[in-house]
């Protein structure tokens, strides 16, 4: 089962030193970015998983939580701890909602 937060408890998370990861494609970021965020297609991340530590904490988002989600389950497979890997719920476009940005 895939972990999952809501943007509201993103600084909980960084606090315990959860690394935010934008798994958007690059034509994607056209539509904004997150400061502070690693950014890591998932057309990249799917070809080799090696990027990432296993051991790692990481908050995964994509356009509308659906690919990161799916991302997450692949990684899971891979032998991902489930509490260290986590989807935050609604992607960018609800980040965007959430700080009035328009699309």
């Amino acid at each position: 089962m895939v972990k999952t937060i809501t943007w509201d408890q993103l600084e909980e998370y960084l606090a315990k030193d959860f690394i935010l990861v934008d798994i958007r494609e690059q034509y994607e970021t056209n539509l904004g970015v997150i400061n502070n965020c690693q950014f890591l297609p998932m057309s990249d991340l799917v070809l080799d998983f090696s990027v990432l530590d296993k051991q790692g904490n990481y908050l995964f988002y994509c356009q509308t939580s659906r690919r990161s989600q799916a991302l997450i389950n692949n990684l899971l497979e891979q032998g991902f701890n489930q509490e260290q890997i986590i989807n935050i719920a609604g992607g960018y476009n609800e980040w965007q909602k959430l700080n009035n940005l328009k699309k």
